[in-house]
């Protein structure tokens, strides 16, 4: 039976004629999936805000669409910069941490908020008072960084991290649904994998194909009769 010949109700048919196979592949990716779910580590993010000047010491109390224009190119200069790996090999000597320059860099995240001048930089980590201490002193290497390598001091951090109360939320129901669902669609794949290459006859047509000729009957299949008591 070709795919483009199925109807709704032929797959109907082989996912009741395959539920077995479909279950004994979707189970353990369903386990698997449940349990990497229930065990996401716990995560908590460290913040540092800071603001871009639009001169060396001061903000103006009028800011036009050039210097909106200029701080959001500032802002993706300073995101390269945050990411810099002599910058993050520092922070991984200086607290002994047991990552890679690479690792290190997916956990760190520095973006502009809208177009207000304001930037953010976010550091996660599993320990919430080291995810604010850690958020803090990229922070501050970063400005190091800014002012020895672009000779430029008109950043300022506005807002220190602090030790947060609580984790980033894990978002079980979320990852359960798509366990669910992936879990679903490969039992489904597998149930039709299985069906396509068995070698069983499933019905006439394919028969017709085989010997390249017209059928001329067939013969119904009966239900043997119930034996009586």
């Amino acid at each position: 039976m070709e795919i483009n010949d199925l109807r709704l109700i032929d797959i109907i048919f082989i996912l009741k004629k395959r539920i077995k196979i479909l279950l004994l592949a979707a189970t353990p990716i369903f386990l698997l999936g449940i349990y990497l779910t229930l065990n996401t580590p716990t995560k908590y993010k460290g913040e540092v805000t800071f603001i871009i000047m639009n001169n060396a010491t001061t903000l103006s109390s009028s800011i036009n669409n050039n210097d909106l224009a200029a701080s959001e190119k500032l802002a993706t200069i300073y995101s390269e910069i945050s990411k810099s790996k002599t910058l993050l090999q520092k922070i991984i000597n200086k607290f002994d941490l047991n990552e890679t320059v690479e690792s290190l860099e997916k956990k760190v995240k520095f973006e502009p908020i809208g177009n207000t001048g304001i930037l953010k930089l976010t550091y996660i980590d599993s320990h919430p008072i080291m995810a604010a201490t850690i958020s803090n002193e990229i922070g501050n290497e970063f400005l190091v960084k800014v002012n020895t390598t672009l000779n430029l001091k008109n950043i300022r951090i506005i807002e220190e991290a602090i030790p947060p109360t609580k984790p980033i939320p894990k978002k079980i129901f979320i990852k359960f649904c798509m366990v669910i669902l992936a879990s679903s669609l490969f039992g489904i794949f597998f149930a039709f994998l299985v069906e396509n290459y068995s070698l069983k006859l499933k019905d006439y047509s394919e028969i017709m194909a085989i010997l390249e000729s017209p059928i001329l009957g067939v013969i119904p299949k009966f239900e043997p009769e119930d034996k009586l008591s």
